[in-house]
């Protein structure tokens, strides 16, 4: 006797359920419903970006005076264009947009930040890159209202990213849970195959960029030299896939201060704080080296900081190193 096949379900079943399960999910459900589509206008892109040449620069520079890709751009562009579309969103920052977007409307409103494309400067060796958002709610009118208004981390109720590799996964942590979905290309659906993802407790890779070691404190130079020792290096250049794989497979991603950057290079709004929020919604640990990310309270929408993330017991280890 077969077994019966149940049917792989859907982004849009697993959206059904978080209504179900409460109600006021409904606004979120939006919102995730507008990223996906985003994903999928961007996927496509991608796929063809060396035949449509998508795969330069503007000639511009962003806020960080880093040169913007074509691809940024249009994703920057997607992206923001969608999510206004729900007329949810009151504040949009970017790392591709010197000040927030910002476009008052009821309560509640929703906050969120977007890194477009993470290691876009790689899509002209295929590497895999990605997008990470993260989603704030406000029920505050006068915060609805300030056009530079940064949220507080337990504002946020939702933290998104994608992945563009050999498959398009879309992973989403919100209701302290962490689903992955998998895009069928053929019928433009997302289809669940990673189930509530717990990261392994145990380390198996340390991703870190170990060009920078002669930059770093004697400190931080020893516990690389502990991890160069104990386990395997496996650092891609983009932090989305290093994040990805470690998140599955168990394993850390540093990037500590140096010389060139005392405060770290990576984006606390947009790229730290909603990595942070779904590792620990996986079971992991994130920290600066000297705080959890989502105890801080940014100072500005670009601010950066240190980033020490993955499997819990690595983690702790490093920090006691520290």
């Amino acid at each position: 006797m077969k077994l019966k096949q149940t049917p792989a379900q859907t982004l849009d079943d697993f959206l059904i359920q978080i209504k179900d399960l409460n109600p006021t999910n409904l606004d979120l459900i939006r919102i995730i419903k507008a990223i996906s589509i985003s994903a999928i206008d961007i996927k496509e892109i991608i796929e063809t970006a060396p035949i449509t040449n998508m795969t330069g620069s503007t000639g511009k520079t962003n806020i960080h005076k880093e040169e913007i890709q074509l691809l940024d751009n249009s994703a920057n562009t997607i992206f923001v264009e969608n999510l206004m579309e729900t007329q949810l969103i009151s504040h949009i920052v970017s790392e591709e947009l010197q000040d927030p977007l910002h476009k008052p409307t009821n309560s509640p409103a929703y906050f969120v930040s977007i890194d477009p494309v993470d290691g876009s400067s790689n899509i002209t060796s295929s590497i895999t890159i990605g997008s990470i958002l993260g989603i704030w709610k406000l029920d505050n009118s006068e915060q609805i209202n300030d056009n530079l208004f940064i949220p507080n981390s337990p504002q946020m109720i939702a933290a998104i990213y994608t992945i563009y590799g050999p498959s398009t996964i879309l992973v989403i942590a919100c209701n302290s849970m962490v689903n992955a979905f998998t895009l069928n290309s053929a019928k433009k659906a997302f289809i669940q195959t990673h189930k509530n993802i717990k990261t392994p407790s145990e380390c198996k890779y340390y991703s870190v960029n170990e060009s920078y070691f002669s930059k770093w404190t004697n400190k931080t130079q020893r516990t690389i030299s502990f991890l160069r020792d104990n386990y395997s290096l496996r650092y891609v250049g983009s932090l989305i896939a290093d994040f990805h794989r470690n998140l599955l497979n168990g394993g850390i991603f540093l990037y500590p201060e140096n010389k060139d950057y005392p405060n770290g290079k990576l984006r606390l709004l947009y790229e730290i704080l909603p990595l942070s929020y779904i590792i620990e919604n996986a079971g992991g640990i994130a920290s600066t080296g000297k705080a959890n990310p989502l105890t801080i309270k940014p100072s500005h929408h670009h601010e950066k900081t240190p980033l020490i993330i993955g499997s819990k017991k690595i983690v702790t280890k490093i920090l006691s190193m520290l």
